[in-house]
């Protein structure tokens, strides 16, 4: 027996793991035809190798003119890699099979090629969290960044989206508000109520002219009741309690008015 000629097609449904395989067999030097009991398995080379899913028996195949078709279903064992289709025949009702050489590999079919390369807009369903590579970052959150990140571009990153506050707080941008800066929203209900708090225990340095609108409260709440304001070698010393109404700089001495 000699498998001459062979063509490989998957089912019309977007749904299962059978495909329909033809064949035609030849049974010395002319086609056969009457019933066959044929025999498949699947293996990961040409020659030797391992199987790959279990065998499917084919008992009674009739064949007519050499020509057979069979439904396979090896199960979800196609990940990519090539494959080889190993076939065994005998006459029906036979005792011994009959290896047919060589295995035919299998090809990918219209449809397989074309969800190979299709884009995202005609693809359905969802892909598994395990199925992602650890550098994917998932919305659920839990993910550790490392290096250099970059947002291109003017974009803000906004907390608390959806909660009840004033549209646009609880964000930082960039050139968001003004032009070639970054700016930080605090978070409130309305234009008057936006705050933002910053724990720094070791310390908070500014560099650069600082300028505070509207009231300003300076709490040490360390144990220390001193703040200390320093303009070149000179430091001047208040207790908390003591309200700043207006102070300049007088040749490097902080005056109290």
């Amino acid at each position: 027996m000699i498998l001459a000629i062979w063509a490989y097609c998957g089912a019309a449904r977007g749904q299962g793991t059978a495909f329909t395989y033809q064949g035609l067999l030849y049974d010395g030097v002319k086609p056969a035809s009457g019933a066959y009991d044929l025999r498949f398995s699947l293996y990961n080379a040409d020659t030797g190798g391992a199987q790959v899913g279990s065998t499917q028996p084919h008992s009674g195949t009739l064949v007519s003119n050499g020509l057979f078709t069979v439904s396979l279903d090896f199960g979800a064992v196609f990940t990519g890699n090539d494959e080889w289709l190993q076939i065994d025949a005998r006459t029906n009702g036979a005792s011994v099979f009959v290896p047919l050489e060589p295995r035919q590999p299998l090809t990918p079919m219209p449809y397989a090629l074309y969800a190979e390369g299709a884009n995202a807009a005609n693809l359905s369903g969802g892909v598994a969290d395990t199925k992602l590579p650890s550098n994917v970052a998932l919305r659920a959150g839990g993910n550790i960044f490392s290096g250099a990140q970059a947002i291109a571009g003017s974009a803000s990153l906004e907390f608390g989206h959806g909660d009840a506050k004033q549209a646009d707080a609880g964000k930082i941008g960039y050139e968001e508000s003004s032009s070639d800066s970054l700016d930080i929203v605090g978070a409130g209900l309305d234009g008057t109520s936006r705050k933002v708090r910053m724990y720094a225990e070791g310390g908070v340095n500014l560099n650069g002219p600082l300028q505070l609108n509207g009231s300003t409260i300076l709490n040490n709440n360390a144990g220390a009741d001193q703040i200390q304001f320093q303009h070149g070698r000179h430091s001047h010393y208040k207790a908390v309690a003591v309200r700043l109404c207006l102070w300049t700089f007088a040749r490097g001495a902080l005056a109290l008015a």
